[in-house]
């Protein structure tokens, strides 16, 4: 049963604001991460716990051990591309898949039950700029996060194969 638009709204508010806190994307980071990621296997990419649908699992390969990494992330669909954004939760380093697409930029996305192969493109300059006002629409809290840090977000273009 679908929720309610207000219900829905409401909810993607308040994880924008709790989100947008310290202490709030610590807590995501920590526990609700993990949880997300086994809600979207579980129910083949259907449902996840996050405040949007537009969220994929990226599977990519650890530059140091060789094995599989899945991480869940919130994503943009624009020019035939999906893109994603390596905030780390506004922390100091960036987050190891981005390391892994650096290192081995191919990939695999799934979005929903559909899975398909990619090969990622880390975006700079007039590129990246352009697209972050979209990108901040997907998800509010970029915006607080950039303050929290000196680095830059690594944007990643996933490009299917």
């Amino acid at each position: 049963m679908a929720e309610p638009p207000m219900i829905r709204k409401l909810y993607r508010g308040f994880v924008a604001w709790f989100a947008g806190q310290r202490w709030g994307s610590t807590t995501i980071k920590r526990l609700y991460r993990p949880l997300d990621k086994a809600v979207y296997r579980l129910t083949g990419g259907r449902r996840g716990l996050g405040p949007t649908r537009d969220v994929l699992l990226l599977t990519s390969i650890g530059r140091k051990t060789g094995q599989p990494r899945s991480n869940p992330l919130m994503y943009l669909e624009h020019a035939g591309s999906l893109w994603v954004m390596g905030s780390n939760f506004g922390g100091e380093r960036h987050p190891a898949w981005t390391q892994n697409l650096l290192a081995n930029p191919e990939a695999t996305a799934q979005i929903g039950r559909r899975t398909e192969q990619v090969v990622a493109r880390l975006a700079s300059g007039a590129e990246r700029q352009e697209l972050w006002s979209r990108l901040v629409v997907v998800y509010p809290p970029w915006d607080a996060y950039t303050g929290w840090t000196d680095r830059a977000f690594r944007l990643f273009e996933l490009k299917p194969r």
